[in-house]
């Protein structure tokens, strides 16, 4: 896929590292604990750590093509309520406590430098359902 401004060689300096898009890797780490607050009810209350973004350069295949790497360090609490043992209700909130973002790959290799561009929320709300067959 072409990005909107690959045809203005003003931006993009005809280098077709700025004029295709790339699909860029990206990761997840989480890491917390947990408490059952309502044992009789199936309530329990988590609170942890969450880090995830798009980074510069690719783990696997190439860097070729625009991109907005970058990321995000949120606390994360959250609620899960599992009426029945195989069935589970979450509500996960990350809030962002830093954010940050780099240059992609083709910027880097043409001698730019400085902050990039990244849009990072400052909150998410996750829910999710969980059946165990």
């Amino acid at each position: 896929m072409q990005s909107t401004f690959g045809d203005q060689p003003v931006l993009t300096g005809g280098f077709k590292g700025f004029i295709y898009d790339s699909i860029a890797d990206q990761f997840l780490v989480r890491g917390g604990v947990s408490q059952v607050v309502w044992p009789s009810k199936g309530v329990s209350i988590s609170a942890g750590i969450r880090w995830e973004g798009v980074p510069a350069h690719d783990l696997i295949g190439g860097d070729f093509g625009w991109r907005f790497p970058g990321g995000s360090l949120s606390f994360e609490p959250g609620v899960t309520w599992a009426p029945r043992r195989q069935d589970s209700f979450s509500v996960y909130v990350p809030i962002a406590v830093y954010r940050y973002a780099g240059l992609d790959a083709n910027s880097q290799s043409m001698g730019m430098t400085g902050p990039g561009l990244a849009t990072i929320a400052d909150w998410q709300l996750i829910i999710s359902f969980t059946h165990q067959f």
